[in-house]
């Protein structure tokens, strides 16, 4: 376990659908077994202590923390406080939202993945950089999205060690959304585009994930399910493991 990178989930209380139960079972199931699993809980430890135990009824969960990040933050600050608590260990995370949608070994193929050293990030959702029906590959994109418009959906990605580091030691209140509650994953875009040796990140195609999620946490009451869909996913029963070494 000790080389394995950490992967995290991240969840609160939800208004429209509670998807945080699937979604860990199928982290288990696909891949992550061998590794640290921490479920990170954007609320106070009495929403966390719910969380523990609507998830202690469900079977064969595995072993999974449950942390309190100690109030509400929103995405944003969330998100910079889960970075906090994995970089401590000193090892890649490997991020998820708690809606997803895996494909078969999934998260295997997700830990064999060799990140190119001019890499910062690798997102396994895909909702915008690369065209419906794209060859295998890992599409290196600008971190502000070749639109300029920003990295959009932090759903599945991968972080090396040193990059984490590198981002929790950066004022994220210095970026346009800085000061927005709700806008992490372009946030996170921004900072990566000042790092100074890694100044892409890429995009894994076929996208391994799928978002499923029909409300937003993000943006209670806002129907988002018609868009937010990955542009290359192809489906529960595609096996990751017949996929060739990337890049």
């Amino acid at each position: 376990m000790s080389n394995q990178p950490v992967i995290s989930v991240l969840t609160c209380e939800r208004t429209a659908g509670d998807y945080v139960a699937a979604t860990l079972q199928q982290i288990n199931r696909q891949g992550g077994e061998p590794c640290e699993r921490l479920l990170f809980v954007d609320g106070l430890p009495d929403v966390a202590e719910r969380v523990r135990r609507r998830l202690s009824d469900v079977a064969a969960l595995g072993a999974w923390d449950v942390i309190s990040l100690g109030g509400k933050r929103g995405s944003t600050e969330a998100t910079r406080r889960v970075f906090v608590d994995v970089a401590k260990r000193g090892r890649d995370l490997i991020f998820f939202e708690d809606d997803l949608l895996l494909c078969r070994h999934a998260v295997t193929r997700m830990l064999e993945l060799v990140i190119p050293a001019s890499v910062s990030l690798v997102s396994f959702f895909d909702m915008k950089e690369v065209s419906p029906g794209a060859a295998t590959g890992l599409y290196r994109r600008p971190p502000t999205g070749r639109d300029g418009r920003g990295l959009w959906g932090n759903q599945c990605f991968r972080l090396p060690a040193e990059v984490l580091r590198w981002l929790i030691a950066q004022d994220w209140s210095s970026t346009s959304h800085g000061s927005s509650l709700m806008a992490s994953d372009v946030v996170l875009g921004e900072l990566l585009a000042r790092h100074p040796t890694r100044p892409r990140i890429a995009y894994h195609i076929p996208c391994l994930v799928e978002h499923v999620g029909h409300g937003s946490a993000c943006f209670p009451g806002l129907e988002l399910a018609r868009w937010r869909r990955a542009t290359n996913f192809q489906g529960a029963e595609f096996d990751a493991r017949q996929l060739p070494p990337m890049p």
